[in-house]
């Protein structure tokens, strides 16, 4: 669930500051088959608020990426894993560890 929560917060985010073309990755093959087949019956509240999202008059794209390649989100949950206070917030410029992630991401390399 933290996955869905990130993509629900993500999408929140890009809709309230206008952006209109968004590019989601997720490394968890069922949040994505969830959000794919829109299956009824026990669903988490959590899911129905994504897809209210991505039923918006924007354009979205969320796609699979290997957590191999994941290593920029797998950092910025340690650094909130070793926060006390767990809540939202938003990186405008990334530390020096995080920026050696985001080259690597960029660069494909493990």
């Amino acid at each position: 669930m933290a996955e869905a929560s990130a993509l629900r917060d993500g999408l929140k985010l890009a809709w309230e500051r206008g952006w209109k073309r968004v590019g989601c990755e997720v490394d968890s093959v069922e949040l994505l088959q969830v959000l794919q087949q829109r299956m009824n019956g026990n669903i988490f509240p959590i899911v129905v608020e994504i897809w209210n999202y991505l039923d918006r008059n924007w354009e979205i794209s969320i796609n699979r990426i290997s957590r191999d390649y994941n290593a920029v989100a797998d950092h910025i949950a340690r650094i909130i894993a070793r926060t006390v206070v767990q809540e939202f917030w938003v990186l405008e410029t990334p530390s020096f560890e995080l920026e050696v992630h985001l080259l690597r991401d960029v660069m494909s390399v493990v």
